[in-house]
């Protein structure tokens, strides 16, 4: 696996993955996300479909991952993955008032 930044970007490097086992490989590829500015893209290439890393990085970010695989030729898969900037709380009114993060405000 080699980890670098998308066109256009400056690399971003990861220590040597390739000889890890699978878990630590998982953990490289998430600090090194979470070390990008937000929206800065980081491109992962593989010699498999990440198949485990993705729902991984969708349980842990949510709807703040953007995923798009950019590349699939013989052994190599090429993904760009990147992090959106998080959005305020949904707000939804009701008739009993505005529901925040699921609840509504307790009165003071």
């Amino acid at each position: 696996m080699r980890v670098t930044g998308a066109e256009g970007a400056p690399a971003r490097r990861a220590p040597g993955p390739d000889g890890l086992p699978r878990p630590q490989r998982h953990r490289t590829v998430i600090a090194t996300l979470e070390a990008l500015v937000q929206g800065m893209p980081l491109v992962v290439v593989n010699d498999h479909e990440p198949n485990a890393l993705q729902p991984q990085l969708e349980r842990r970010y949510g709807p703040r991952l953007g995923w798009d695989v950019r590349e699939r030729s013989g052994d190599r898969v090429g993904v760009t993955i990147w992090l959106s900037e998080p959005h305020e709380p949904d707000l939804v009114a009701s008739a009993d008032g505005v529901l925040r993060n699921g609840r509504f405000p307790t009165a003071a």
